[in-house]
């Protein structure tokens, strides 16, 4: 943006508003470059936009429409003299204004080239999902494409692209019927739409017919999500206590892994599962934070008895720990030998998603999986994935952009790299709705259905249906007056019955408490683990349990779906 005034949410934004409890996601799903385009407001960079010592030329060879395939065949070309570059292809759709109002344009596709010396060309095919092109209408409850006239345009910024063609939908059709989620408590009063009309020449274009026949439309079956039962895990759940699942579904505890007390620890980890359980086969699992690699303590001391000792604080606020304590907590380079765990620092999440380049992202989750095989790390608390929705949030850097679309995409990319390695376990956060860090613990995110959908959710589904990553962490915050890590709306609703995610659902760390999320409906609504573990989370989930609130069969749901976590490298050994 020019101007912080040019962000739709100035002047409602968080502590802008003078109500940090509650955001009032006013501008609907007009975020980002989407505002700037349809409300016709000059930002300062356009969006995709990328500083070159040459220019491209570009033009597709070959367009066809086969039944809900786009297929496109396209030409890149260096007609600069003088140096080599890459280009990146962005593919955006502007949907036919009936119904209800779209925004002037969204991305739906991108192509980055390798580096093309000058003079030098490179051809490639790409398909785009027509699918993708659907809008949320809340009174159906369902993802629509609305007949009419989608327009494709092709560029390298949304503020540098050419109409290449007219892909005509002969009449509405439904892509999937759902429920709506996240009941809306408090009145969202969205902004005014803008009017948006396309320009009459753009009818001239080559014109492509979509068929409403050639779609089939999803309906979502919202019944308890089917899991698979292994044997053994069955024989495992079968023998364990109620106590022992308790144990089982809430973390050890931050304690455990500062003080070496778990069977196997890593200094610097910010978490771990109970070790209380080896000898009925359980093994206990060790999380690092993220997202911009592993972020563990660099050295470590180690006594004559065995006992490591971290001496660099992985987290700023053990600095601010008392002295007493810092002893107790950290080894004596100068008085025992030391140990090394450095890992890498990677380039944070924006700055990946500059790269548009989805293979180097995946080359950068490969190394972060490998270092975890290195450090005995399991759960990789990254990759972050939510929306640039206004740039006060104090913690944008660690997400990928104002897009759902290319965060979604990037995020594939570095989970599919980690997981490569067996037993590696990626956890995209913030789960869902997160774009504020004041009162980040109790604000309430509210917001209307499809701007749910189409915006902040859709990143997330994409990551979920293309890398299955092993792992979701809910946030701290509320949507709709509701905390996520409570929500049965989106940890099983969405996540298992309409995205058919099957791994853990953990909490951000203490995000459960006496005026936070409940631990006890945590489990029942589908949030499977407690992190990172407190006594009085336990208390809590036995209590319900006595007064029958919360079954035993909950409690085993989650331990099945942690145990085929914790037991999957074995078995893929």
């Amino acid at each position: 943006y020019r101007r912080y005034k040019d962000v739709p949410s100035y002047d409602e934004y968080s502590y802008m508003r003078g109500n940090p409890m509650n955001a009032f996601y006013e501008e609907a799903i007009f975020v980002g470059y989407r505002y700037c385009d349809s409300y016709k407001v000059e930002p300062k960079y356009p969006f995709g936009y990328g500083k070159s010592y040459t220019d491209f030329q570009w033009e597709v060879i070959n367009m066809t429409l086969r039944k809900t395939k786009l297929h496109l065949k396209c030409r890149v070309k260096n007609c600069g003299k003088d140096y080599s570059g890459k280009e990146i292809l962005q593919f955006y759709i502007s949907c036919p204004q009936v119904h209800i109002i779209k925004e002037y344009q969204r991305l739906v596709a991108f192509y980055k080239t390798r580096e093309l010396k000058p003079g030098a060309e490179e051809e490639f095919e790409i398909t785009i999902d027509t699918k993708d092109f659907a809008s949320y209408h809340e009174q159906d409850a369902s993802f629509m494409l609305d007949e009419g006239d989608y327009i494709l345009r092709i560029g390298n910024s949304s503020r540098n692209t050419n109409a290449s063609a007219i892909i005509n939908l002969d009449r509405q059709t439904f892509i999937s019927i759902h429920q709506n989620v996240c009941k809306v408590r408090s009145e969202v009063r969205e902004i005014t739409p803008p009017l948006i009309k396309y320009p009459d020449e753009e009818e001239k274009l080559p014109r492509l017919q979509l068929r409403h026949d050639d779609f089939h439309t999803e309906t979502f079956d919202y019944q308890n999500p089917r899991e698979t039962k292994d044997k053994e895990i069955e024989e495992i759940i079968e023998i364990l206590s109620d106590y022992e699942l308790v144990q089982l579904v809430v973390g050890a505890g931050m304690k455990s892994v500062l003080l070496n007390q778990n069977e196997k620890n890593v200094p610097g980890a910010v978490g771990s599962t109970t070790s209380k359980l080896t000898k009925k086969g359980i093994p206990n699992a060790i999380f690092a934070d993220g997202p911009a690699g592993l972020r563990l303590s660099k050295r470590s001391t180690i006594k004559q008895n065995g006992k490591i000792k971290m001496v660099d604080a992985p987290m700023e606020f053990l600095e601010l720990l008392p002295n007493i304590l810092k002893k107790w907590i950290f080894g004596n380079p100068d008085k025992h030998p030391v140990t090394y765990q450095y890992a890498t620092a990677f380039p944070i999440a924006t700055a990946l998603a500059q790269s548009w380049n989805t293979d180097l992202v995946e080359e950068v989750g490969t190394a972060i999986g490998k270092e975890m095989e290195e450090f005995g790390v399991e759960f990789w608390l990254g990759p972050a994935m939510n929306i640039h929705r206004n740039p006060l949030c104090g913690r944008n850097f660690e997400y990928y952009s104002e897009d759902p679309y290319l965060t979604g995409k990037m995020a594939a990319a570095a989970i599919r790299g980690c997981q490569k390695v067996p037993g590696n376990k990626a956890t995209i956060k913030h789960f869902c709705v997160n774009n504020q860090e004041d009162n980040r613990q109790r604000v309430s995110s509210n917001i209307n259905e499809r701007v749910l959908r189409e915006i902040y959710l859709r990143g997330f589904e994409i990551a979920v249906k293309e890398s299955r990553p092993k792992a979701v962490m809910t946030s701290y915050n509320r949507i709709n007056g509701a905390y996520t890590a409570n929500s049965y709306d989106l940890c099983t609703k969405v996540l298992r019955n309409e995205w058919g995610f099957e791994g853990v659902v953990m909490t951000d760390w203490y995000a459960t408490g006496e005026e936070f999320a409940d631990s006890a409906l945590c489990i029942k609504a589908g949030n499977d683990l407690i992190m990172p573990g407190k006594k009085s989370d336990k208390k809590r989930i036995f209590k319900a349990l006595r007064k029958r609130t919360l079954d035993r069969k909950d409690l085993e749901r989650s331990g099945r779906r942690i145990l085929t976590q914790l037991l999957e490298e074995n078995k893929e050994e």
